[in-house]
């Protein structure tokens, strides 16, 4: 991320600098200077939470975003490949009859749309009522998308990142300290008597002294 955010402030300001001396006079030339330094400048910022890692609340937040980005990914393939399904049906079957699924662009954005909970009753109020098969339809899709992807979909992640916290949680109140756990591996079974050992013979060392030696 550092690499890509110096390197998109350097050309953007590379063509930024090229544009203000005539070089460059097209709106896409300075569409592309805006983009790089909008992508340089976000991505700086971004960076800027590594500081906050050293807090240790923070530290604990990124840990879980850090464990849990894995299996959110893969949930994530689970849901476009559902999400692709419903597109392909709204635009399929609603087309003719929705302003809003006319193509497979608008029928992409709509559902994106309801599932942040946008325009779902001016979705269900768009269908043509000269057909009262596609108007049932519309309005058991709607509803079945809903479902599915603004309260399952938004429990799932929930509980994938609840689940991880609670397991990071977990480790950390079983972690103990290099001492602890040096002090640990010092158990009482070390320091028994074992009388087999034990000697008085002065022949040994001992020196009359009654020595035992500790379990192994």
């Amino acid at each position: 991320m550092i690499i890509i955010s110096c390197l998109s402030t350097i050309i953007g300001t590379c063509l930024k600098l090229r544009y203000d001396v005539g070089e460059l006079s097209t709106s896409e030339d300075l569409d592309m200077c805006a983009i790089l330094l909008g992508i340089g400048c976000m991505l700086l910022w971004i960076l800027a939470l590594h500081y906050l890692a050293f807090e240790k609340v923070f530290s604990l937040l990124f840990l879980v975003l850090d464990r849990s980005a894995l299996p959110v990914l893969r949930f994530l393939l689970c849901i476009f490949v559902v999400y692709m399904g419903f597109v392909l049906c709204g635009w399929a079957v609603l087309g003719p009859y929705n302003v809003k699924f006319l193509s497979f662009t608008a029928t992409f954005q709509c559902l994106l749309a309801l599932m942040n909970g946008d325009e779902v009753y001016v979705t269900m109020a768009a269908a043509d009522g000269g057909s009262q098969l596609a108007y049932w339809f519309n309005s058991i899709f709607v509803t079945l998308f809903l479902f599915l992807f603004a309260i399952l979909a938004l429990n799932m992640f929930i509980a994938i990142y609840n689940t991880t916290y609670e397991k990071i949680r977990e480790d950390k109140e079983e972690e103990k300290s290099d001492l602890m756990t040096f002090i640990g591996g010092w158990t009482a079974a070390l320091y028994t008597l074992d009388l087999n050992e034990c000697c008085t013979d002065n022949s040994t060392g001992c020196s009359g002294i009654l020595c035992c030696k500790p379990n192994a």
